[in-house]
């Protein structure tokens, strides 16, 4: 079901339980799959269902600006994004070193693989 809505999905936790939940969501989903380098930039909009985004706790300013840039002009056909952190993200848009525009937008979902006894934020 989340794959025919087409949601962004945030997935943040250790990298073996992001792996975990990115591999059964990858599983799921009918069509093609992309995978980006950590940081990289936007791709042309192309034939794949979804893109897996790693690190973006990572990406700098400029990434950033790019990636929300190419999420407003995509048309309605763009991949849906499954983004990874091993951080949660949030706190960095308070302390406004992530852009809150871009975390939202990738936050449709927030899938929260912590261990139950790490503090949220």
């Amino acid at each position: 079901m989340i794959s025919a809505a087409r949601p962004n999905i945030l997935v943040i936790g250790a990298a073996d339980a992001v792996e975990s939940t990115v591999s059964a969501l990858v599983a799921r989903l009918p069509g093609s799959v992309s995978y980006l380098r950590p940081n990289a930039p936007p791709p042309a909009i192309d034939q794949a269902e979804m893109l897996v985004m790693p690190d973006v706790a990572a990406l700098s300013p400029d990434r950033q600006h790019e990636w929300l840039a190419w999420l407003n002009n995509a048309d309605v056909r763009r991949p849906q994004i499954v983004a990874t952190s091993g951080v949660p993200v949030y706190p960095l848009v308070e302390a406004d070193r992530f852009s809150g525009i871009l975390y939202y937008r990738l936050n449709t979902i927030l899938l929260d693989m912590q261990p139950a006894d790490t503090p949220r934020t």
